[in-house]
């Protein structure tokens, strides 16, 4: 961060908590009581690094690695639960209560697994202040394109033109939300 710091770059810090949709418990208690664990780990996490590193002045926020996806969230809205929600906005709770200005960010994956209206429509109510008019629950939304998972390196013109639709719909959810969008490029070997 010393290196940021001189170079005027923003950093943010990740929680390095992971919770795979697909891990969580069966039973809905198992699940509350596993998000409640996850949650009292990620507050220890979150605290340890903002004692350690908030003096920096490139220490922008955080990254909320709990990478949801638009399988996921669908998955979700089809059970009519809001686990990466209730996961989110309890990190969210701590760090708006340790510094204000700090920024939040995530970086929700676009499998194409949902319709691009879905997944613009489950990223809204992923984020979404609980009060009209209020702070989303996350400042920035970086889609990762996921254009990278194909049978090989080369991404074919149909599979961009499909995606568009996605940026489309995502940056508009996104931003009725009131966050910033951005698109994560991922370009794999």
């Amino acid at each position: 961060l010393a290196a940021c710091d001189s170079l005027g770059i923003n950093a943010y810090l990740s929680t390095v908590l992971s919770l795979p949709y697909s891990s969580l418990p069966a039973g809905k208690s198992e699940r509350a009581e596993y998000l409640a664990d996850v949650l009292a780990d990620a507050e220890i996490i979150i605290r340890s690094v903002y004692d350690r590193y908030s003096h920096h002045q490139s220490f922008t926020g955080f990254y909320l690695v709990d990478e949801t996806c638009d399988a996921w969230l669908a998955q979700e809205k089809a059970e009519g639960t809001t686990y990466t929600r209730d996961l989110y906005a309890g990190q969210s709770e701590v760090i708006r209560e340790l510094d204000e200005k700090l920024l939040i960010a995530i970086a929700p994956a676009a499998w194409r697994s949902d319709t691009p209206e879905g997944f613009g429509k489950n990223l809204y109510e992923l984020i979404k202040s609980d009060t009209e008019g209020g702070r989303p629950i996350v400042d920035v939304v970086a889609v990762q394109d996921c254009l990278g998972r194909e049978a090989d390196i080369t991404v074919s013109d149909s599979v961009y033109t499909a995606y568009t639709d996605y940026l489309r719909y995502c940056a508009s959810g996104v931003r009725t939300a009131g966050a910033e969008f951005m698109n994560d490029t991922e370009i794999f070997d």
